[in-house]
């Protein structure tokens, strides 16, 4: 089995649940209303797929840490890693913040946008290129 394979569509599949989140906090917030279901349903949901998330970000973190093998010249590598640990470190925060520092849970939207924007950067520069070069050229990367 090609876990490079694996690693891409489970960032992939992670890009799109971050999408999820946005629009279901988007009609928690009372912008758009896309959904059925309660507001605390639609908490609930958001809850459960930031924890799916966060064992998806981790288990493929743990992989491109120890497995990974790193170009020091490619600036999409170098791009990457700070997408990667920027993202990370803001998941930490994320939890840290729900669970334990209820004093800056008027800024968690912030936080959670912080999430959104680092999530494409993260995804892109890795499934993203992993999918580009095997459609466009037919290759597929593996270590």
């Amino acid at each position: 089995m090609d876990i490079i394979f694996v690693k891409a569509c489970l960032a992939s599949l992670a890009l799109l649940m971050a999408i999820m989140q946005v629009l279901l906090m988007l009609q928690l917030y009372g912008k758009i209303r896309i959904f059925p279901g309660s507001p605390a349903t639609l908490a609930w949901w958001h809850r459960r797929e930031g924890d799916v998330l966060l064992v998806i970000f981790l288990g493929i973190a743990y992989h491109c840490i120890t497995r990974a093998s790193i170009d020091p010249s490619s600036s999409r590598v170098f791009y990457h890693a700070i997408f990667g640990s920027l993202l990370l470190a803001v998941i930490l925060f994320k939890v840290l913040v729900v669970r334990w520092l209820p004093s800056v849970m008027p800024y968690i939207a912030w936080v959670g946008s912080a999430l959104f924007l680092l999530v494409p950067g993260a995804v892109l520069t890795s499934a993203g290129y992993y999918f580009y070069l095997w459609w466009t050229e037919g290759i597929r990367i593996i270590y």
